[in-house]
């Protein structure tokens, strides 16, 4: 059987065309082109650098910012605007204070 679009398919070595035949390629063709390189060898070893157990300035902001956010909505739900202000500050320092003693956790 056929490929579909075997006629279109052409490789040209020197002077002559050779349609896609694996037997004819393999006879063409240098056969080191179809056996894999070796594995590279290893060079040197590094193990790699420490990561630091801290955590970064932008995840404490959405720590302290996102208690913050919940605490203006809960203090807006009880209280009206000025339940909103109470709310931010209260959600506030408990982001803060949560994110103080969770810091250096492993």
């Amino acid at each position: 059987m056929e490929e579909p679009f075997q006629a279109f398919l052409f490789l040209v070595l020197g002077n002559r065309a050779v349609s896609p035949c694996r037997a004819e390629l393999r006879q063409l063709v240098d056969p080191q082109l179809f056996q894999r390189p070796e594995a590279p060898a290893i060079v040197q070893r590094r193990s790699a650098p420490e990561q630091a157990n801290t955590r970064s300035w932008e995840k404490e902001v959405l720590i302290i910012g996102g208690s913050a956010g919940a605490g203006t909505a809960i203090g807006a739900l009880a209280g009206g605007k000025k339940g909103a202000g109470v709310g931010a500050a209260v959600g506030g320092v408990g982001g803060l204070i949560y994110d103080l003693l969770t810091r250096d956790k492993k």
